[in-house]
């Protein structure tokens, strides 16, 4: 990862008649991914430790390109995740970036693991029981 390095090749396309034209997948990167698997996982451990905009700069990418890095890794992970029951569920409904942004999250509390996250809030009270 010190030097840059730039993969130039011509992957094929195949069309199928009942699917349309596809690009054949690559051992290097996902689909859809300009980035080779091992440049998006430094830009994912980088984003452990700092914010969109902060590794856009250090990777000299554009803000929409870290945040389809972040997005495929997300997608990932969920694919990976196993469904188990929950015992205790965590809600927050949360504001940023002072403008009155919010999203809403849902945790698994006993285990301390966010099952989902949404844009927007309900704007209801939950009643405490």
């Amino acid at each position: 990862m010190q030097y840059q390095t730039i993969l130039v090749a011509a992957v094929p396309r195949v069309e199928c008649p009942d699917h349309g034209v596809h690009q054949v997948g690559v051992p290097w990167a996902e689909p859809g991914s300009r980035f080779t698997a091992m440049f998006e996982w430094l830009a994912i451990d980088w984003l452990l430790a700092a914010n969109l905009s902060a590794v856009a700069k250090l990777l000299s990418l554009s803000w929409d390109e870290v945040d389809g890095i972040q997005s495929r890794a997300v997608k990932r992970g969920l694919a990976r995740r196993e469904l188990v029951p929950t015992e205790h569920l965590g809600v927050d409904e949360t504001s940023f970036q002072k403008r009155h942004e919010y999203v809403t999250g849902i945790a698994d509390a006993s285990r301390g693991t966010v099952l989902h996250v949404a844009d927007g809030h309900s704007g209801r009270r939950w009643p405490i029981s």
